[in-house]
């Protein structure tokens, strides 16, 4: 379900002349979760989300009908070379640098799929984090 942040992202991140890596991900996984892709995406509302140029990645805080509200941080900067435990999606550095494909392979699978990888790690405000990286992730001030 769109929600109006995600809609607002949405609308920022495409009006922008040039974007960064993270940020043409994000745009990417936003739009996936709003059009829709092979699982129940209608189901998961975003609540919040930004790019990290200091991760590769971008996090993303959603609700799905069969979970918690929770986060999510991605970086194409894993162990490996791969998003955390998407290793056998990814045929190589080619694959990683698009940015667009990241995106949509985190909105497809790791969002709006059924359940949540890893243990939950709880921020100051209470709301578990999952992913890859150094858990909870810092938060930047909104401008």
């Amino acid at each position: 379900m769109e929600s109006p942040r995600s809609r607002e992202m949405i609308e920022t991140l495409s009006s922008q002349a040039s974007r960064s890596w993270a940020e043409d991900a994000l745009l990417a996984c936003l739009e996936r979760l709003r059009d829709g892709g092979p699982t129940e995406w209608r189901l998961v509302t975003v609540h919040d989300a930004w790019a990290s140029e200091q991760i590769g990645g971008f996090c993303i805080e959603y609700t799905s009908p069969w979970g918690p509200r929770v986060g999510l941080q991605v970086s194409r900067f894993a162990p490996g070379g791969a998003p955390f435990y998407l290793t056998d999606s990814y045929d190589g550095p080619e694959q990683l640098a698009e940015a667009r494909a990241f995106g949509e392979e985190i909105a497809d699978f790791s969002i709006a799929e059924p359940g949540i990888g890893g243990e939950l790690i709880a921020d100051e405000n209470g709301l578990d984090w999952w992913g890859w990286g150094e858990l909870p992730p810092v938060r930047p001030v909104r401008k």
